[in-house]
């Protein structure tokens, strides 16, 4: 479900390339041979493929790959992420448990939030 979202936003939102493999995007729960010719079983109801394309869209802009990578507020549950490029700014915010916590957030009106 959410977790499930929230880990592959965080995993696209991470500084560096994004890796989907082998039936990922469809949620297939067989663990493919990386030696092996192994196909990838399509008939699965959660198609996060949308999404996979919607998110690897947001990283091709240029603040995710030349920016300032930070990492304001971490714990087992909760990271608020961030980057920062000329007058650009983008805020990421992932919440694996939904735990409660209060993060200020000190950005203009012209943030992108993720």
């Amino acid at each position: 479900g959410s977790n499930l979202m929230n880990l592959w936003a965080l995993n696209f939102y991470l500084k560096g390339a994004s890796f989907v493999y082998a039936g990922d995007e469809v949620c297939d729960p067989h663990l493919p041979s990386l030696f092996e010719i192994d196909e990838v079983n399509w008939d699965f109801s959660k198609d996060i493929s949308n999404f996979i394309k919607t998110l690897a869209c947001i990283k091709k802009k240029e603040i995710y790959s030349k920016g300032n990578f930070n990492v304001i507020f971490q714990d087992n549950n909760v990271a608020y992420l961030s980057y920062d490029l000329n007058n650009q700014k983008s805020i990421g915010i992932f919440n694996f448990e939904n735990y409660q916590v209060e993060i200020n957030v000190n950005s203009s009106s012209t943030a992108e939030y993720f």
